[in-house]
């Protein structure tokens, strides 16, 4: 099982909407995938809760995750959500009380034992570097790193570095997803290409644009290119290549 974590230090640059993109767009080509998420927000578990399962967030983290019901090869996506019952005091004690390397070996070792069952895991993880989203970088095996075309874009690279961001921890492969982006802004689209080409190895060759359809889509629960209008098409299109790009690179990564 591939693991591809979708991860920001920043908000509003369409994390969960890439993390559930990649989920349609991976299950669409054939793949059985496990998506786990790991941002209290629960965008994403609203959007796909139509595959929830008995499992919570936090249980990845407890001793042992115990085989249940209902996990079976055909089953082409399931949702580990992260919402549930006292779901606060769960997450605080995930993520104040375990260390870090318990957290990292914890979660490594559930998620395999889930592997089984599915080609690829997609986590979408809270903003910012808490425990648990620092503790999904290290045990993915490629991670995704929306960002913005905004002014000093490119000055943040560094400072949102995989290697800075788990510190002295082994780093999964990344790379970085221009989000939101509108190419018909002259301003974004200039500072879009100075990235590009300040980070050649690590820019991706898509991008997910900045479109009202998109998020529209998201709330009918179902991917952007699945949505019936012709005007969406183009947009529609843009993010389908955008995924295939990110598995293109994750597969690279991994056989690499």
């Amino acid at each position: 099982m591939k693991i591809i974590t979708v991860s920001s230090s920043e908000q509003g640059v369409g994390k969960s909407v890439i993390a559930v993109h990649l989920a349609y767009y991976l299950r669409e080509v054939g793949k059985s995938v496990l998506v786990v998420d790991l941002d209290r927000t629960g965008n994403t578990s609203w959007t796909l809760s139509e595959f929830g399962c008995d499992l919570q967030a936090p249980n990845l983290f407890a001793d042992r995750v115990r085989m249940f019901g209902g996990v079976c090869r055909a089953q082409k996506l399931m949702l580990i959500q992260s919402k549930s019952k006292n779901s606060a005091d769960r997450w605080r004690c995930c993520d104040l009380a375990l260390p870090l390397n318990v957290a990292v070996e914890r979660l490594k070792e559930n998620l395999a034992s889930l592997a089984f069952a599915f080609d690829y895991c997609v986590i979408d993880t809270a903003p910012g570097e808490c425990k648990l989203t620092r503790a999904a970088v290290v045990v993915s095996d490629y991670t995704v790193m929306p960002v913005a075309a905004k002014p000093g874009a490119v000055d943040k690279l560094d400072r949102q570095s995989v290697e800075s961001f788990v510190h002295h921890f082994p780093v999964a492969r990344t790379g970085l997803l221009l989000s939101r982006l509108r190419l018909a802004d002259p301003h974004e689209k200039a500072i879009a290409d100075g990235m590009a080409r300040a980070n050649p190895n690590t820019v991706l060759k898509a991008h997910v644009p900045e479109c009202d359809h998109i998020s529209e889509a998201l709330m009918s629960r179902r991917a952007a290119w699945a949505a019936p209008a012709r005007s969406v098409r183009k947009s529609a299109d843009t993010v389908r290549a955008a995924m295939a790009c990110i598995v293109a690179n994750a597969s690279c990564a991994v056989d690499g």
